[in-house]
């Protein structure tokens, strides 16, 4: 294993937690080779006990200050912007990763040369790092909204993926999309995108976390529960932002060169990606109308998107009901 390691991670305020996870890293069976963190104006000890670990690591950490705060999202981006490792690791402050996460991961990407991004499975646990006997994948295969290889498992803060990458996913765009969803939606359409169903970090939920969604809960997650989420919400801006997303994805696609497109292995596969991507942004764009029609309005929507085979671009079967539920 000759790849060079980096961990990007965000800080903001997260004294109470984040020794914890410094101390996770330092534990590690195969230490990364660098940690960037950047701290968002913290007012608390953050930087403090960042500058205490760095002196103190068998691997080199880098601390940026913002001047300004910047938020969640153009923080990890700048992060990630900053790694020189071959793969990068993302990393919340307030977790707890196991010691062999980084070697796993590590091997998962020597097995598989073909593999741009992997993430893996995370144990649920309360403020004080105890279990809840609940797994992020557990809950989402549940509720039933997992997908094709688990795609809509895009935990950011248990995800690597290779630096070569970043010729596509950065910039990362401010669309407010999320920094995890935009790198795994790219990542899951260019055929790179791998899932390790093994857990390698306790997810710690506290109730200030930068994201707090359905499957973050000790209870166990269900279909219903998932729709309740849901009901009777207008989603058509978060419809339009997945639409402009993928028309940002085919635009960068677009435009790679010849060495780019082979350095990615998807040189005989571009027009086919950038085929898939033009239609799930249409899909997107129609799926939208059917939160401005009456009954049975939605019902021809969604007949409509059937017919094409758009509901390939969503949870297939589960998204059609779904939608004749609404």
């Amino acid at each position: 294993m000759s790849s060079k390691l980096s961990i990007a991670m965000t800080t903001f305020n997260g004294a109470e937690f984040l020794p914890a996870q410094l101390e996770s890293f330092a534990a590690q069976s195969r230490l990364p080779d660098e940690l960037i963190a950047c701290d968002d104006c913290s007012t608390d000890s953050t930087v403090e006990l960042l500058e205490e670990f760095a002196a103190r690591a068998q691997f080199d950490v880098r601390i940026i200050r913002n001047p300004a705060n910047i938020g969640h999202e153009r923080n990890f981006a700048q992060a990630v912007e900053l790694c020189t490792g071959d793969i990068i690791f993302l990393a919340d402050q307030d977790d707890a990763w196991y010691p062999a996460k980084l070697e796993s991961v590590e091997r998962a990407f020597d097995a598989d040369p073909d593999a741009l991004l992997f993430v893996n499975d995370v144990l649920i646990t309360n403020d004080n790092l105890e279990p809840t006997g609940r797994t992020v994948l557990g809950q989402m295969r549940a509720a039933g909204v997992l997908g094709a290889n688990s795609k809509s498992l895009t935990l950011g803060c248990a995800t690597a993926f290779r630096s070569r990458l970043r010729k596509l996913i950065s910039p990362i765009p401010p669309l407010e999309y999320g920094h995890d969803s935009w790198i795994h939606d790219f990542t899951e359409v260019l055929g790179g995108r791998r899932v390790l169903t093994r857990v390698l970090q306790l997810y710690r939920r506290h109730g200030a976390n930068a994201s707090n969604w359905a499957f973050n809960s000790s209870s166990r997650a269900s279909p219903f529960a998932l729709m309740q989420l849901s009901a009777g919400r207008d989603l058509t801006p978060e419809y339009a932002k997945r639409a402009q997303a993928l028309l940002l994805m085919r635009g960068r696609l677009e435009a790679l060169g010849p060495d780019e497109l082979a350095e990615l292995r998807i040189g005989g596969r571009q027009q086919a990606i950038i085929d898939r991507l033009s239609s799930a942004a249409d899909a997107w764009h129609r799926r939208s109308h059917i939160f401005h029609r009456g009954w049975v309005g939605r019902k021809a929507v969604a007949i409509d998107l059937l017919l094409r085979g758009d509901y390939r671009h969503f949870l297939g079967w589960r998204s059609f009901a779904k939608d004749l539920m609404r």
